[in-house]
């Protein structure tokens, strides 16, 4: 790729060089057109010993500017030449790094198609897996609809069975209770009317005792009464009987009528009325009392006997 490049350039040159001359050329052609319609000089110069300072200094200048682009041409073309050395060994290096790449893909592309081909087996399996597995839980599920529709009939009919005992055994209760609320309620009022002629007793009973109280404590109080009386005349008999005892002892005469004089019995009591028929517990409590009154008597009498 050098060699073209370098030739173009070595073209480019000679052809400026070309149009520098054609230049010069034409100058002077201009010049001697300009010139004829004149007298010639006296004397004619010499064409080849004529100059041109500003041609010259062009020409100078042209072949300056031709060796500087000449140098910059050699150099463009070195460095050109080096850019064509390292992109040729860019170049190879890609190729190798493609080349690698492309076998690296293509093996890559051996395994993914491998691991395509396995998948794609495993689904085929998978497929008649789950096909199979299908049909099993199709016919699973078909045989529990059928064991769940024989089992709400019989739930079902155990239901309504269920529920028949319940109602019979509801009316039953319901009898029962109701026969138990009239039984409760015969036997509240039979009680009712057994403690109220009861609770009449006991009041008479209550009436009649307290009579036969009243009656006692009256009877008891004229016992009382009689036995002071007694208790006194005693009293009395004993003073007697210690003044004739100390008369006795000093010599003096004692009087014994008074003595021997008996006192005057008590007074029969009256007998206590007897209790009424219907207050056993009264009368039996009342019959205590009286005892114990007669008693009190039968003590106060032992007194008046040993006196």
């Amino acid at each position: 790729m050098a060699a073209p490049i370098e030739n173009t350039l070595v073209d480019e040159v000679s052809l400026l060089q070309e149009q520098d001359y054609a230049s010069m050329g034409g100058t002077q052609s201009v010049q001697t057109a300009t010139t004829g319609g004149e007298e010639p000089p006296a004397e004619a110069a010499d064409p080849m010993s004529l100059t041109i300072p500003a041609l010259t200094k062009e020409i100078s200048d042209r072949e300056a500017g031709h060796s500087e682009l000449e140098s910059t041409v050699t150099a463009e073309v070195k460095s050109r030449e080096a850019d064509t050395v390292k992109a040729a060994a860019a170049a190879s290096n890609i190729q190798a790094g493609l080349a690698t790449e492309v076998k690296a893909r293509e093996d890559a592309l051996s395994t993914e198609q491998a691991s395509i081909g396995a998948v794609k087996t495993s689904v085929q399996e998978a497929d008649t897996k789950m096909a199979a597995d299908n049909a099993a839980v199709t016919a699973a599920v078909t045989k529990l609809d059928t064991a769940l529709g024989a089992e709400v009939q019989n739930r079902e009919a155990a239901t309504k069975t269920v529920d028949a005992s319940i109602t019979d055994l509801k009316t039953a209760n319901e009898n029962a209770v109701k026969e138990a609320e009239d039984a409760m309620k015969a036997e509240t009022t039979k009680l009712t009317d057994d403690v109220s002629k009861a609770n009449k007793e006991v009041e008479a009973a209550v009436a009649q005792n307290s009579k036969a109280i009243a009656d006692e404590k009256q009877s008891v109080d004229n016992s009382i009464n009689d036995n002071s009386q007694l208790l006194a005349a005693v009293n009395a008999k004993v003073a007697n009987l210690v003044t004739a005892v100390q008369n006795i002892q000093q010599g003096k005469a004692a009087d014994l009528t008074s003595l021997t004089a008996t006192a005057a019995p008590a007074p029969p009591q009256a007998a206590p009325p007897p209790p009424p028929a219907g207050a056993t517990g009264g009368a039996t409590t009342g019959g205590d009392a009286t005892g114990g009154g007669a008693t009190g008597d039968g003590a106060t009498g032992g007194g008046a006997t040993t006196a």
